[in-house]
């Protein structure tokens, strides 16, 4: 038991090791060189560290892929800010324009805020996920 769990740690620390070299630039066949160097065998040594890039290649896709999907929906938190605001605007100067003087009109406030503050958040989260 206590072997097993010696093992399982080894492998952690060579996987942060590799994951570390990859991210440093180092070639798949520089790591795998350096495993060689290190005691492991040439199959053994080119599976682990195949895996380890393949695991680091598909999380950063991963981030990729959901990052352009967060940049998606602030996106369209924007045209729906947009549009709440241009709607509240639009009844207001409407409602003014056609009430008699010294009539009553409606004013959207709460439409017009709610879409530059929806707006808002949308820009500036969509700009952070570009």
């Amino acid at each position: 038991m206590s072997n097993e769990i010696n093992q399982q740690e080894n492998l952690k620390a060579w996987a942060r090791r590799i994951s570390d070299d990859f991210t440093k630039g180092k070639s798949l066949s520089e790591v795998i060189a350096y495993l060689v160097r290190s005691g492991w065998t040439e199959e053994s040594a080119r599976e682990f560290a195949g895996s380890i890039a393949q695991r680091m290649y598909s999380d950063r896709l991963m981030a990729e892929v959901q990052k352009g999907e967060r940049a998606r929906i602030y996106r369209n938190r924007m045209i729906r800010g947009l549009i709440w605001t241009i709607v509240g605007i639009t009844i207001t100067c409407a409602t003014y324009l056609f009430t008699e003087p010294g009539g009553q009109f409606i004013i959207c406030g709460g439409a017009i805020l709610f879409g530059v503050i929806d707006f808002l958040i949308g820009f500036f989260g969509w700009i952070s996920n570009l």
